[in-house]
C-alpha cells in the first residue's frame, strides 16, 4: 500500500469516530444546556411560588391579627357590659339594704 492509501484508510477510520465524538459532544452539551434552562425555569417557578406563599402567609397573618383584635375587643366589651350589670345590681341591693336598715332602725309609729 502506498502512503496515499494509508492516509485514506486512516481518514476512513478516524473521521467517523471523530464525527461520533462531535455528535456526542453536541448532544451532551445540548442536554446540559437544556437541563440548565430547566433548572433556571424551576428556580423561577420556585421563587414565584415562594413569593406567592409568603404573600399568602402574610395575608393570613393579617387576617388572624384582625380576627384576634376584633375578638379581643368583643370580649372586653362583653366583660365591660357584665361588670356594668353587676355594678347596677350591687347598687340596687345596697339601696334596698339601706332602706331596710332605715326601716329597722326607726321605731314603729304607734
Amino acid at each position: 500500500m502506498t502512503v496515499k492509501n494509508w492516509f485514506r484508510v486512516a481518514a476512513f477510520l478516524i473521521l467517523p469516530s471523530f464525527a461520533l465524538n462531535i455528535a456526542t459532544v453536541v448532544l451532551v452539551g445540548g442536554s446540559l444546556i437544556e437541563a440548565q434552562k430547566q433548572t433556571e425555569q424551576q428556580r423561577e417557578f420556585l421563587s414565584g411560588l415562594t413569593a406567592f406563599t409568603m404573600s399568602a402567609a402574610e395575608a393570613m397573618r393579617q387576617e388572624q391579627t384582625a380576627l384576634m383584635t376584633s375578638t379581643a375587643r368583643a370580649m372586653r366589651q362583653e366583660q365591660a357590659d357584665a361588670n356594668a350589670e353587676i355594678r347596677q345590681k350591687i347598687s340596687e341591693y345596697l339601696s334596698k339594704l339601706a332602706n331596710r336598715t332605715e326601716a329597722v332602725a326607726l321605731p314603729p309609729n304607734r
